[in-house]
């Protein structure tokens, strides 16, 4: 009977996830210049044949050759093959992997713990709202691939750690994702070093891990050692970009730093895993402090995984709130983990602690569940800003203290009353967090027909030329983004930057005005 339970619980995720991950993935426009641009390459690949060569409408993308190269490429072409040249196809292999990384998710939660955590994980990590919109499940980009194959590298070496066995798995998991992204390549080398220094348990087992990773590891780069082969003076030029970004932080000398990176990072997550992220601490601190000397090694191998996400991140100079997304699904089975354990033999003060934090994150931060649109015109690259809101005019800060304590006063007189007052606590707080988790996810699907600017304007070119009309030109574009209006109308115009409240203009090919406005441009006029 228990089994069954379990199995229905599951099967209740799938419509869910179906709705958050598949539903209506092809009616919104193109959200951002990344997707458009890796469609556009992959519809090259399979219009001209050569799947080695990494084409934007005629430029040979280099940089991207050697950091986002091959395999998402290949995995575009083949959905363009199967389905067609459209947005389901530019989505489909962000929302597969999106799916795969909950079930591997569940799968690691069930391993660690029990069934039941396993569907707390997938539950929260579906109801994420960083996991679904930014730069993830929802758009074309590599978010949910690398999360995948990050969490299947976390696991694997866990797997070795304890066994002894499993190191070729292992390392085929490291190529993938080194042939997926290339940089995050380099945050599992991070997490497994810090482990062999840091547990005599992982200590053991480091002679084999080298002698494989030595023997293994260089077949990652066949595909980048041909292309520096190729293009010498450009791997040239990308290495001292990428060395670039990732000293100047340390150095001081960029325009964020090391203290500004944690900070944005520290409110990416804040926002993006809201309101699971105020659960984190709780999760990841009881967790590692476990008294099963096995789950406390499996714990604190796979806490290193996360803080290697985060130390990488916060040391390079590019920052984007969606980087930290390969960590989301280890956090997640952490705190499903942590809320089973709870449910049943709850530690008294981690559950009170974790409620009231809930109870005031919710009272006093902003989230705007009402008004969030994910497919506005670069949405995920604004400002980010996490409101607080006061309910009696004073400090939101005030506020909010005040709150936490209530209902750490409330939780602590159900206590009295209740001996077993901890697990149901817990139980509350799921409920409550996943709640607002199922709003934030649901809510924004009210804007799929949503069209930006560009994408209204491809879809009102198309229908006009359809009909035969004439497509009065040139067009003034005030939506900015240079990889999304080139992802739209690089085949068919000449795309001229504008200024003066107009990003762009676009022009016939041969249209000698489109040659004059470049010129001024260079000119400064």
């Amino acid at each position: 009977m228990l089994a069954l339970r379990r199995r229905a619980a599951v099967l209740a995720l799938v419509p869910l996830a179906y709705l958050v991950l598949f539903h209506g993935l092809g009616r919104y426009g193109v959200v951002n210049g990344d997707e458009g641009f890796y469609h556009a390459v992959a519809a090259t690949m399979v219009e001209t044949g050569d799947f080695f060569k990494l084409d934007f409408h005629g430029e040979h993308r280099l940089y991207d050759t050697f950091m986002n190269a091959p395999l998402q490429y290949w995995g575009r072409a083949l959905a363009i093959s199967l389905i067609g040249d459209g947005r389901v196809a530019m989505r489909l292999q962000s929302a597969l992997f999106g799916l795969a990384s909950v079930m591997l998710s569940y799968a690691l939660a069930r391993r660690l713990a029990n069934g039941r955590a396993g569907f707390l994980t997938s539950a929260i990590q579906l109801t994420t709202f960083q996991f679904v919109y930014w730069h993830s499940a929802r758009t074309g980009e590599l978010e949910t691939a690398t999360a995948f194959f990050f969490t299947a590298v976390a696991w694997s070496f866990v797997r070795y750690v304890e066994t002894g066995r499993g190191l070729v798995l292992h390392h085929v998991c490291w190529l993938l994702l080194a042939n997926w992204k290339l940089p995050l390549g380099l945050l599992p080398l991070i997490a497994e070093i810090a482990a062999f220094a840091l547990l005599p348990a992982a200590r053991a087992r480091f002679g084999p891990w080298l002698r494989s990773a030595a023997l293994v590891l260089p077949l990652g780069f066949v595909w980048h050692a041909g292309q520096i082969a190729a293009h010498w003076d450009a791997f040239l030029g990308v290495a001292n970009r990428m060395l670039t970004q990732a000293l100047e932080p340390a150095a001081g000398a960029a325009g964020h730093g090391v203290v500004e990176n944690a900070r944005f990072y520290f409110f990416s997550v804040l926002y993006g895993a809201f309101p699971y992220s105020l659960l984190y601490p709780f999760a990841f601190g009881s967790l590692l402090w476990a008294k099963e000397e096995q789950g406390r090694v499996r714990m604190l191998v796979l806490g290193l995984f996360v803080v290697s996400v985060f130390v990488f991140f916060t040391v390079v100079e590019k920052h984007h709130r969606w980087y930290w997304t390969p960590a989301l699904p280890l956090l997640s089975i952490f705190v499903g983990v942590w809320l089973d354990r709870a449910t049943t033999r709850g530690r008294r003060p981690s559950v009170l602690g974790a409620f009231a934090l809930l109870a005031a994150g919710l009272a006093v931060i902003d989230v705007d569940l009402a008004q969030t649109n994910p497919f506005r015109s670069r949405t995920p690259l604004q400002p980010l800003a996490t409101p607080l809101r006061s309910w009696f005019g004073g400090s939101p800060g005030v506020e909010g203290l005040s709150i936490a304590a209530l209902a750490l006063s409330l939780a602590l007189v159900g206590r009295l009353l209740r001996p077993r007052a901890a697990p149901a606590l817990a139980a509350l707080i799921f409920v409550v967090a996943f709640g607002v988790g199922m709003l934030r996810v649901t809510l924004p699907l009210r804007h799929l027909d949503h069209r930006t600017e560009m994408a209204s304007l491809r879809e009102t070119i198309d229908t006009a030329r359809a009909e035969g009309r004439e497509v009065p030109l040139p067009i003034a574009i005030r939506e900015g983004g240079e990889l999304k209006v080139r992802s739209l109308f690089a085949r068919d115009f000449e795309i001229v930057a504008g200024h003066s409240g107009v990003s762009w203009w676009l022009y016939a090919p041969d249209d000698p005005r489109a040659v004059n406005s470049i010129r001024r441009g260079l000119e400064g006029d």
